[in-house]
């Protein structure tokens, strides 16, 4: 039920951003925190055809969606010692347990911005969002999208690899808005 009313307030403060300045000031301290008692408050103080109207214009418009038919975390969003290097470093997104080919979806409707390879990322695909929001799917397979590409949520958009600086088959998921980078776990959809 937490994750829920954290979710739907998400939603609440992205609608409040367009109608409100200093709504959108709080907007960018209450994204990294979904947990913050000031959105608790939000909640409360929102009427029920306002959450309705957020839920069913902005649902498939927001990253909340799973990028992968199943969701099995292998690394974590933060500092860690990476596989490779050893080396403390801060990991920009998640790594998702995955296998040779296995489908990646769009997390919401956008736009593809970029596809290519870097050598970290490997084969990757990012994707602008509604409100300020980008995705980035990175170590893929194969890539079934172009740049200037519409997309719409839950549609295939590559496939599962190891490209790049990797250790096996895995997604690396990562999530920005505005160019900083948020945790997915707190806001993707749970089942």
């Amino acid at each position: 039920m937490y994750i829920y009313l954290a979710r739907l307030a998400f939603l609440v403060v992205i609608i409040f951003s367009y109608h409100s300045a200093s709504a959108q000031e709080s907007l960018d301290s209450l994204l990294c925190w979904l947990d913050n008692p000031q959105i608790l408050k939000l909640i409360n103080s929102t009427d029920s055809s306002l959450k309705t109207q957020v839920l069913t214009q902005y649902e498939f418009k927001l990253p909340i969606y799973h990028p992968l038919s199943k969701l099995r975390l292998n690394s974590n969003f933060g500092f860690r010692i990476h596989p490779l290097t050893r080396q403390l470093q801060f990991h920009q997104g998640i790594d998702l347990k995955a296998s040779l080919d296995q489908q990646v979806f769009a997390t919401a409707d956008g736009i593809i911005i970029h596809t290519g390879y870097s050598r970290s990322l490997g084969y990757f695909i990012k994707i602008q969002h509604l409100a300020g929001f980008t995705s980035i799917y990175g170590h893929l397979n194969h890539i079934l999208v172009a740049t200037n590409q519409p997309i719409l949520q839950g549609q295939i958009i590559g496939t599962c690899g190891m490209s790049g600086k990797t250790t096996g088959v895995h997604l690396h998921y990562a999530l920005r808005r505005n160019q900083q980078y948020l945790s997915p776990s707190l806001i993707l959809h749970k089942d």
